[in-house]
């Protein structure tokens, strides 16, 4: 059934679209629009709820996900499994907390996650949707699954924000760091296990591989996978801080206007 599904809905685009064609523009204004508006409308709902709608979102990537894995496996990898769609980018991360949400008691932690979500899913689908050079296949299908995984997790940034379960201060981020490190460990565990498999590069920090990211692509070049490991980690903190300092200054600016 997968297979019959996979195979015919590989339809490709005639013609490809660009970087800030008209294609691009409407669909970012309309993608940024509706996540916006949808998580303003959603912000009053309580803990059932909460869990249910971050859990429901969970399942919807990890459907969306299991359709790439046999979309590349049949149509892309000639039955064979492709190792570079293995599903543990910062932005594969939302699907995991997602999942777990509703089985987590302590509040403290699911705080924390929250943070996370905020902290390092939102900035990757914010800037995934402005800039959608990775996002864009020649493939109709995966096209649509790269911009609705994308969009799904800057409508949970919206959403933790506008509900004020995350991206209240820097202590805040802080607090997600101690997840982003656990993760980049993972990422670099399946780096070393699986490299021999075929080309994995989560987080784009494999020490066997260069970073294909401009700029960080030079740096691996030049100075080699260990120095490209630290200013890629380095400049993702900084970077995901900074797309947060919006959500830190309007709640700030709230609590002064209260006192």
């Amino acid at each position: 059934m997968l297979k019959y599904i996979t195979t015919h809905t590989a339809f490709k685009f005639n013609n490809t679209p660009t970087l800030f064609s008209n294609t691009h523009l409407i669909l970012l204004i309309s993608i940024f629009s509706i996540c916006f508006i949808l998580a303003y409308i959603l912000r009053n709902t309580n803990e059932r709820q909460n869990d249910i709608l971050l859990f429901s979102l969970g399942l919807t990537l990890l459907i969306a996900e299991i359709y790439k894995f046999f979309f590349y496996y049949y149509n892309v990898g000639n039955n064979h499994i492709v190792w570079k769609i293995f599903p543990f980018q910062l932005c594969s991360l939302a699907m995991y907390i997602c999942l777990i949400i509703p089985f987590i008691k302590k509040q403290t932690t699911k705080r924390a996650l929250y943070n996370f979500l905020i902290a390092f899913n939102f900035p990757g689908g914010l800037i995934s949707i402005l800039i959608p050079s990775g996002l864009i296949h020649k493939y109709i299908f995966l096209t649509i699954h790269a911009f609705l995984w994308h969009a799904i997790l800057l409508f949970i940034g919206f959403y933790l924000f506008f509900s004020k379960r995350a991206g209240f201060d820097k202590t805040e981020f802080k607090s997600s760091l101690k997840y982003f490190y656990i993760t980049v460990l993972i990422a670099q565990i399946i780096n070393t296990i699986f490299h021999k498999a075929g080309y994995i590069n989560m987080f784009y920090i494999s020490p066997f591989y260069k970073s294909p990211i401009f700029f960080f692509k030079s740096i691996s070049e030049k100075y080699g996978p260990i120095t490209n490991f630290i200013v890629y980690t380095f400049a993702m903190i900084i970077g995901c801080y900074i797309a947060n300092i919006p959500f830190y200054s309007y709640h700030k600016k709230k609590e002064l206007e209260k006192n």
